[in-house]
């Protein structure tokens, strides 16, 4: 019971650990850094996060991405990243809920109503990725997206 209990005190304080404090910022003030230092939130898809964007910034010369290409995949993240970081965030804190209600004889219909929540969070979510994948597959070329599909399948 004492190593269960020190597991999941670990887990918790991980996972706390791994949040990083966002504001919703004017849609312009979004970084690059801002946008890769929040994959935290890729433990909160309801499947495996496809996340581009490192590797678009990573090989940005040899895609020759303009900057106009750019500028509308960093609108996608603009509009979107603090409402998918806010998302990830009640997932997290949904789960924690449901650990504990799990661990200490929570009531069933609470604990249902949790799991029920979480998936419907991480599905949202994972819409989310559609729609970042999309907003990069139709705003670079068709070569310019094989390529970027290259760099991918060579970084797994």
């Amino acid at each position: 019971m004492n190593v269960l209990l020190g597991v999941l005190l670990f887990f918790v304080t991980f996972c706390y650990a791994q949040t990083t404090d966002i504001e919703k910022k004017s849609i312009y003030e979004y970084s690059d850094n801002d946008i890769v230092s929040n994959s935290w939130i890729n433990d909160y898809f309801l499947i495996k996060r496809i996340f581009l964007y490192p590797i678009l910034i990573s090989h940005i010369d040899e895609l020759d991405i303009s900057p106009q290409q750019l500028d509308t995949i960093r609108t996608f993240y603009r509009e979107n990243l603090y409402t998918m970081i806010e998302k990830a965030r009640k997932v997290k804190e949904y789960q924690d809920e449901l650990y504990d209600l799990i661990l200490h004889g929570g009531e069933t219909k609470k604990i249902k109503e949790l799991i029920i929540e979480i998936a419907k969070l991480k599905a949202e979510l994972t819409a989310y990725n559609v729609k970042e994948i999309r907003t990069i597959q139709n705003t670079l070329s068709t070569d310019q997206y094989e390529t970027l599909l290259e760099y991918i399948n060579q970084n797994e």
